[in-house]
């Protein structure tokens, strides 16, 4: 019992399944830290890190990303509730047959998705955001470390589907040239055969005369 027991918990931390507990804890600390930094009952302190650019500043989002769906809470919860069931079940079906890449997407998107669920599941005010970034006059919508995590995990699963469809692409060029070449030696053997027997029947002929 206590072997495989061992094995599991090997198996798990090679597999680097526990970021999805890691990166979920992270989240739901980070907010409620800032939450209670930051927040003063009706506004927030702010934190600047780099003057102009980055800075600590806690809002409160009823909506997703920018804002959409603003106050329509059930359908977010929905929306959040079966991707995040659909991500773990795809996660656990096709583990074995997923690359690196995608496995550390899901790694991402699924604690990234669960983080502001329980936001908009519990909390009255919404999903507790306090990452803010200024880009000269603009300033780029705030947000929370499951919203990174959800981004960077998109961005990767692109990625991994693009590299996936690349050594598709390769290995049917290897199985059609790998088809070819013996047809080819085939075709090659034929006409040298052709070419010799046609040779013996010009010396035959030569000969006759």
């Amino acid at each position: 019992m206590m072997n495989k027991f061992k094995k599991g918990l090997i198996w798990f931390g090679k597999s680097y399944l526990w970021l999805i507990p890691l990166f979920f804890i992270i989240d739901i600390v980070s907010k409620k830290y800032f939450e209670s930094l930051l927040w003063k009952g009706n506004y927030s302190d702010t934190i600047v890190v780099i003057p102009g650019f980055f800075s600590f500043e806690v809002l409160y989002n009823t909506g997703a990303a920018w804002g959409a769906f603003s106050g329509q809470y059930w359908l977010l919860i929905a929306i959040s509730s079966i991707a995040g069931i659909a991500m773990i079940w795809y996660l656990g079906k096709y583990y074995k047959k997923l690359n690196g890449v995608a496995k550390i997407a899901l790694y991402l998107m699924i604690p990234g998705c669960l983080g502001n669920l329980i936001d908009r599941a519990f909390y009255d005010n919404g999903v507790i955001d306090f990452l803010k970034f200024t880009f000269g006059s603009y300033n780029f919508p705030t947000f929370n470390f499951a919203d990174s995590c959800l981004v960077v995990g998109a961005i990767l699963l692109v990625i991994s589907v693009i590299v996936d469809d690349v050594k598709e692409k390769r290995e049917a060029e290897m199985l059609q040239q790998q088809y070819e070449e013996p047809k080819q030696n085939i075709n090659q053997k034929s006409e040298q055969n052709e070419t010799k027997n046609a040779k013996e029947i010009s010396d035959l002929k030569k000969k006759d005369k």
